[in-house]
């Protein structure tokens, strides 16, 4: 079952508010899932948003994991990776990593809308409520707005088949790319001599535009 973005965001906004300064409900959970107790207290930005998404039948879309580099991964290995934050829209994962050790990609949220000067307003587990707190591990679930060491996002494949966040009501596919910035880059793959299938440019980010530009870019 593949769940829809408002699914996901009316589930993270009920947990809005919780704060768990020892075992969290998430890495009980999360402990259980893998039968392991180690995970009680620890970090739960992953576990959390793997809860958000378990509770309304959407890790199929999204990866079951406590270690945000492998979340990271997950949507690379699937094509619905963006570097930097160009393109962000509702509904997707972000990726942080803070200057100081670990020096690697150490939290995660999901974003909820995005404003116009670029920073996004997120939905955040194991958190700080402050700007000044611990922002990788501050044990609360709260609203954050960000704009600053982003690394990344994921684009999960939500049911719906475009949606719409604060970008001038200009739609977009679960991935997280535009019609209009897909058909741009169509048109100058089948200039170039790659196969874009039957329905060529289309706008859609489907199985031949996908292999098109893999091979381009390995090219």
């Amino acid at each position: 079952m593949t769940a829809t973005i408002e699914e996901v965001l009316a589930k993270a906004r009920g947990e809005l508010g919780s704060y768990y300064p020892g075992k969290s409900k998430y890495g009980v959970w999360y402990g259980d899932r893998v039968n392991s107790g180690v995970y009680d207290s620890a970090p739960y930005c992953a576990m959390g948003l793997s809860w958000v998404f378990a509770q309304v039948g959407g890790l199929d879309i999204f990866p079951l994991h406590a270690y945000t580099p492998a979340g990271a991964n997950w949507f690379k290995a699937r094509g619905r990776w963006t570097t930097g934050i160009r393109g962000i829209h509702k509904g997707a994962i972000v990726f942080f990593d803070w200057p100081g050790a670990p020096n690697r990609i150490s939290h995660v949220g999901i974003v909820e809308s995005v404003n116009g000067d670029g920073s996004v307003n997120t939905i955040e587990f194991n958190t700080s409520g402050t700007a000044a707190g611990n922002q990788r591990n501050g044990r609360a679930v709260v609203r954050k707005r960000r704009k600053a060491y982003i690394v990344g996002f994921g684009s999960p494949a939500y049911s719906n088949a475009t949606h719409t966040g604060n970008t001038g009501g200009v739609k977009y596919n679960p991935n997280g790319r535009s019609k209009v910035w897909i058909k741009a880059v169509q048109t100058k793959l089948k200039a170039l001599g790659y196969n874009l299938g039957p329905s060529g440019v289309d706008g859609d980010l489907g199985k031949y535009t996908y292999d098109a530009t893999r091979a381009f870019q390995k090219a």
